[in-house]
């Protein structure tokens, strides 16, 4: 059983029962978890409600899952259009996996019966010209499956190579069209080499398709140099691609309330908004790392320096183009989710430290300092103020070693 609470009304109760049969283990979980806002996170007054079965078998040289759980919101959040009320939404999933030697395949379905209320009212001006619907629903189903494998070709080396295919779907009654799908279909290959004892070089590549946006290739490179007994350091370059989603590309809206003088409004909501031509966003990172291990391993001391490039941000824009009487022309203007240009650059630091005093107590304390700015979009050297320069953490447990 476990209870927790904190600021902001913030409240947290769950429980789980498990149980081993042999080669079986068995659990069964539930939880409840509200809260107040906290700003910046995009979240506020949620209640949340969690009830998970899952059941484990080991037979030492394969062992199996299977797991099944839904989970029942209140939510209000903010969407990049406006705040949104999100209420009596259910999400449900199972999962059934298998791993055997060197391989590892899973598949996982999901599904969500979402109402939403964006509480967005259309207006140009001090003009308001309409609304967006209220109880707009939707329901999403998402199959996904992925095999992975992996060997040893040769002394020192590690290969390991995996494929994945995933297949959403979209209904609604509030949406044109009302049902549509995507299929995503995505390989990696990873490639680890010893060298000397001391030098490890890993490489990564991996290559996502979907029947919407572009293709995606994402490799990553890394070394890592063990100079003495416990000692090491890392440094790390990578470039990834997101995705956009389902909803920046497929989203047109139906049964746009348009207030008298202004019928061509819901032509206009239903025609954009969604963006089937947006490309993928990308991240660019380049970070340097240090491992240590004192007293006898009970002290880890960990330390990196970061820089991250951020481009390509997919955000909302509205282009309002007006009439010779000041009024929205519908045919000339646009609403839609862009590729924005809004590039960011980040860099800071972090150093984090974990001691184990004897058997049962642990220690750990972090700090982090991060500097953030725009790159370009007008705004270039502007420094973004949303996020946390400084983060520090402290905590500590006591585990009773009759209970480990």
């Amino acid at each position: 059983v476990f209870l927790a609470g904190g600021e902001n009304n913030h409240a947290y109760l769950s429980a789980r029962l498990g149980q081993r049969l042999g080669n079986f283990r068995f659990s069964l979980y539930g939880g409840y978890d509200i809260g107040d806002g906290w700003q910046g996170t995009g979240q506020r007054e949620k209640e949340i409600g969690r009830v998970n079965f899952r059941a484990d078998y080991d037979a030492g040289e394969g062992s199996s899952t299977f797991e099944d759980g839904l989970i029942f919101t209140k939510i209000n959040i903010h969407t990049p259009l406006a705040p949104a009320e999100i209420p009596d939404t259910m999400f449900g999933h199972f999962l059934l996996s298998h791993r055997t030697g060197r391989i590892k395949a899973r598949l996982g379905f999901q599904m969500m019966d979402l109402g939403f209320n964006a509480r967005m009212p259309l207006a140009f001006g001090d003009v308001e010209f309409g609304s967006f619907p209220q109880g707009l629903h939707f329901f999403t189903a998402n199959l996904d499956a992925d095999v992975q494998s992996i060997w040893a070709p040769f002394a020192g080396n590690v290969l390991l190579a995996g494929a994945s295919y995933n297949w959403f779907t979209l209904f609604s009654e509030n949406v044109d069209p009302e049902l549509s799908y995507e299929h995503r279909i995505g390989a990696y290959l990873h490639d680890q080499q010893k060298l000397f004892d001391e030098l490890v070089l890993a490489g990564t590549l991996r290559v996502d398709y979907n029947s919407i946006s572009p293709l995606a290739i994402s490799p990553r490179l890394a070394v890592i140099w063990h100079f003495l007994k416990g000692q090491s350091v890392r440094v790390t370059f990578g470039r990834s691609l997101r995705k956009p989603c389902f909803f920046h590309t497929s989203m047109h809206i139906k049964g746009v309330e348009a207030a008298s003088g202004f019928e061509g409004l819901g032509k206009f909501i239903r025609d954009n908004i969604g963006n089937d031509k947006l490309d993928n966003e990308s991240l660019l990172s380049f970070e340097a790392g240090y491992r240590g291990y004192f007293l006898d391993d009970s002290l880890v001391v960990e330390a990196e320096v970061f820089y991250q490039g951020y481009r390509d941000a997919i955000d909302i824009e509205v282009d309002f183009v007006t009439t010779s009487m000041g009024l929205p022309d519908f045919n000339n203007s646009k609403i839609e989710v862009r590729n924005t240009g809004s590039d960011l650059d980040s860099m800071g630091a972090t150093l984090s430290g974990v001691y184990h005093l004897w058997e049962a107590y642990r220690l750990s304390a972090n700090y982090t300092f991060r500097y953030s700015w725009y790159a370009s979009g007008g705004k270039e050297g502007e420094r973004i103020h949303w996020e946390p320069a400084h983060l520090a953490n402290l905590s500590g447990s006591y585990v009773p070693v009759s209970y480990t």
